[in-house]
């Protein structure tokens, strides 16, 4: 399943690319554990513990440059037991908007687990939670940037 959501940033690209190739220990450490692996950290997905919130492993790739922005490429896993959670790979797209602002596109996929029958789950409940945990990731990345002091 396909997934994309995007947020603005009143921040100029350049600003929001030199703390993004910090890496994530950096600019996520405020808010959750780092790992033992450079450019991993843990996080907790669903909002605060509950029955819809899982432990996940936020993995991050190394950002690359292109033409017109930048793409940072991420994994995000849950730990532990993780039958009934997919992994969804996404890239985190970064680019510069007019007058010092920046745009932030979150574009990735999953595949429901339990073959037919989650494919089934997913379209009734599971996509919907899917969008919004997405949305969650992409706010909380939104708001740190946002409320970093520029350097």
């Amino acid at each position: 399943m396909f997934l994309s959501r995007q947020a603005e940033i009143d921040k100029p690209f350049e600003v929001i690319e030199q703390t993004l190739a910090l890496g994530p220990n950096d600019w996520l450490s405020s808010t959750v554990e780092s790992d033992d692996e450079p450019g991993e950290v843990r996080m907790m997905m669903g909002g605060a513990r509950g029955p819809l919130s899982k432990e996940a492993r936020l993995r991050v790739g190394g950002l690359h440059s292109r033409m017109n922005g930048a793409t940072l490429p991420l994994r995000l896993e849950a730990t532990g037991p993780s039958a009934l959670f997919p992994r969804f790979d996404a890239d985190l797209d970064i680019t510069p908007l007019e007058e010092g602002r920046t745009r932030l596109t979150m574009r990735g996929s999953y595949a429901p687990p339990l073959g037919r029958v989650g494919e089934m789950a997913d379209r009734m409940l599971f996509h919907r939670l899917a969008e919004k945990a997405l949305q969650g990731l992409l706010d909380r990345i939104a708001t740190l940037l946002r409320n970093r002091p520029m350097s």
